[in-house]
């Protein structure tokens, strides 16, 4: 069964295999930890998702945020991660979102980015955000078939400066 789960020891070894696999496949690193600083990150990495939650030690401009792992229970495998923000800055509002989502690389195309949309819109829903906005680079062409596929009440495109480069981009409202 595909869920939505804290982070937790039970799952590190599962995530540090998809680091492994992922690295280098994301237009944007910050979801996925590098494997090469896992001996560094592997002893703090639930202290820096409680942190980041609470708005402890952020960098300035940055959000409180909440990280949840999706996982296969059946499997004890980790096979994404949902970051959900908490609210938005304008940069958010512009390019970001609400939530960050990941697929691990050897997982992907095989239906797991539609769960992880649905998954990821409920726990932000039990957050209390609403309405809630997933954006993707125009290029991404599985995320924005994926956000395409959902039930938004409200799709725009527009030309932005996306991690230091011109895109066109879909903001989507759910």
């Amino acid at each position: 069964m595909l869920t939505l789960v804290t982070p937790s020891e039970e799952y590190l070894t599962s995530y540090y295999e998809a680091c492994l696999v992922t690295w280098g496949h994301t237009h944007n690193d910050y979801i996925i930890h590098n494997p090469a600083e896992y001996h560094t990150w592997s002893k703090t990495i639930f202290t820096d998702y409680e942190n980041q939650r609470k708005g402890i030690g952020l960098p300035d401009g940055y959000i409180p945020s909440v990280t949840y792992w999706m996982v296969d229970t059946d499997s004890q495998q980790y096979i994404g991660t949902a970051n959900i923000r908490l609210q938005l800055t304008k940069q958010l509002a512009d390019y970001g979102g609400h939530i960050g989502c990941i697929i691990r690389n050897d997982m992907r195309g095989q239906g797991f980015g539609h769960k992880i949309l649905d998954l990821s819109l409920d726990a932000a829903r039990r957050l209390g955000i609403s309405p809630i906005l997933y954006t993707c680079i125009l290029s991404n062409e599985s995320s924005h078939s994926i956000l395409l596929s959902g039930n938004y009440i409200r799709k725009e495109y527009a030309e932005t400066t996306a991690d230091g480069v011109f895109c066109k981009i879909g903001r989507f409202w759910y």
